[in-house]
């Protein structure tokens, strides 16, 4: 077992952090308005997903917020994780886009937000079965 040196963090808070995302999510969706703000907490689900694995397998915290970058250190441990990096791409435009207003905004529709939930969620089971985490606390969404 590695030793977790970043503030005692473990990767099962990490993976809780990033399921109250995807519950945010979902719930947001329900709504039908802002789905721009669901596709970020899908955003936010994934990274924290991602994080919690390579925490796992690192023993420190990895830096930065690109789910590409991200995603290509956790191949290195698991190539299981290529299966979705094509949908990274889409769900790391969620990240700043989304939350700051542009001159170009980028228009989220509600098949983008469910298909950011989607990802988010596989995701998240991805990684709590590679970790072997029971997926548990998941079962109050």
């Amino acid at each position: 077992m590695k030793e977790y040196n970043q503030y005692d963090v473990i990767p099962i808070k990490w993976l809780q952090k990033s399921n109250d995302n995807l519950k945010a999510a979902k719930l947001l969706l329900q709504g039908r308005q802002v789905f721009d703000v669901v596709a970020f907490h899908a955003q936010q689900c994934v990274e924290k997903a991602l994080k919690a694995f390579l925490l796992f397998k690192e023993g420190i915290l990895s830096e930065g917020h690109s789910l590409p970058k991200l995603v290509q250190k956790c191949i290195i441990f698991d190539p299981g994780f290529k299966e979705y990096e094509d949908r990274l791409h889409i769900l790391n435009s969620f990240y700043i886009e989304t939350r700051y207003p542009a001159e170009e905004e980028l228009n989220v529709k509600e098949e983008d937000a469910e298909g950011a939930i989607e990802t988010a969620n596989n995701i998240l089971e991805y990684v709590c079965k590679k970790i072997n985490i029971d997926t548990e606390f998941q079962n109050e969404q």
